[in-house]
């Protein structure tokens, strides 16, 4: 795995946007977007922005690919734990919604 598609993976574990990580690393969001986009390799400035977004990134992980993606496993495991509660709460709000859609589509009737 590259260093871009690891910037990929830390982007959209932490639901970090692209104007987001533009402004902490002091380049253009246009910037980022290309950069994503195209599969470029980040910048020194793209990286330290990352670093001060998700402060236990782990920089060997991120650069050198090596070892584990925060720097401390429990926190880490926490905080993916807790992001995987939050998209299956979403989800299940979701189909509350299309359940609360289809009694009411059917109470007309």
């Amino acid at each position: 795995m590259s260093v871009i598609q690891r910037v990929k993976e830390i982007i959209e574990f932490k639901n970090i946007t692209q104007p987001k990580l533009g402004k902490a690393s002091g380049v253009h969001k246009n910037t980022v977007q290309k950069m994503l986009a195209n599969d470029t390799e980040p910048s020194i400035k793209v990286i330290r922005g990352l670093k001060e977004l998700v402060p236990n990134v782990s920089l060997d992980w991120l650069i050198l690919g090596k070892g584990k993606m925060f720097e401390s496993d429990s926190v880490g495991e926490r905080e993916k734990k807790r992001l995987e509660l939050e998209k299956h709460a979403e989800e299940i709000d979701k189909i509350w919604s299309e359940i609360d859609k289809i009694k009411f589509q059917q109470g007309k009737k």
